[in-house]
């Protein structure tokens, strides 16, 4: 079973176009399917996009679902933006999606200039009990270490740190909480047997940050997923993806291990 915690709907810049292009609900979950993709999380990129909508992004998210059915979990993309305009941030407590997603670098600097309206969006994801994504990196407002002091703070909310980079600050997260999972987007491949070695094989998810490396590289979205579906499955030999995405998601336990109690 493919289940790709990381994926994209809404506008996002293409090679070859000056304006924003739209990568429609259809479109995405057509290419998905044909892959032979069954479950993932989707956010929409259109959130960092000036003068949006956001009744609009309900709709698109909404839509995805709609189209390819159950196996497709949203994720509510927080934006510096969206806080200041719905600070108790309303959408969460519908239903629908099921959790959120930060990105630091999109204008929200939620580190180094937004710390109190972070505080108040994990207590917002916490009071729902709706899972975070964060995207992670070396710059200061993506840097897991930056974020630790959040995930001590909240033990109980599932932090997925995105891309999983720099290894050595996220698997201080992980050492910190067992709530704290890593997708594999973009991810240094010389990390990835760090982290087998180092066990935290369990908190592991396959991402693919789908359709950006296709709209950067000005790849074809169907090829751009087969290749990722591909290194999917070749992971999966050691990789439990499923068990760990359900984790993620809904937070069920591992199963028990046998002997002694």
């Amino acid at each position: 079973m493919i289940c790709d915690a990381h994926i994209h709907v809404g506008y996002y810049n293409r090679k070859g176009h000056e304006e924003p292009f739209y990568y429609s609900p259809r479109r995405i979950c057509t290419v998905l399917k044909k892959c032979g993709v069954d479950e993932f999380i989707y956010s929409s990129t259109s959130m960092q996009t000036h003068g949006i909508d956001y009744d609009g992004v309900n709709r698109e998210m909404l839509e995805v679902q709609k189209i390819f059915g159950k196996g497709a979990h949203p994720f509510l993309w927080v934006t510096k933006r969206y806080h200041f305009s719905n600070p108790k941030i309303s959408d969460l407590q519908y239903g629908f999606y099921e959790g959120v997603k930060l990105h630091g670098l999109d204008g929200s600097q939620w580190i180094t200039k937004n710390a109190d309206a972070l505080e108040e969006v994990l207590s917002a994801a916490e009071r729902h009990n709706k899972p975070v994504m964060i995207h992670t990196g070396c710059e200061e407002d993506a840097r897991p270490s930056n974020y630790l002091p959040f995930i001590v703070k909240h033990p109980n909310l599932r932090f997925n740190l995105a891309h999983g980079r720099p290894a050595d600050e996220v698997e201080e997260c992980m050492g910190a909480s067992s709530n704290v999972f890593a997708d594999m987007a973009y991810m240094d491949p010389d990390d990835m047997p760090r982290y087998l070695a180092d066990g935290w094989v369990d908190r592991l998810l396959w991402g693919s940050d789908f359709p950006t490396y296709a709209a950067i590289s000005g790849k074809s979205l169907t090829k751009t997923m087969r290749e990722d579906v591909r290194n999917c499955n070749w992971l999966a030999e050691r990789i439990d993806f499923a068990a760990n995405f359900r984790r993620y998601l809904n937070g069920e336990s591992k199963e028990p291990e046998h002997g002694n109690m």
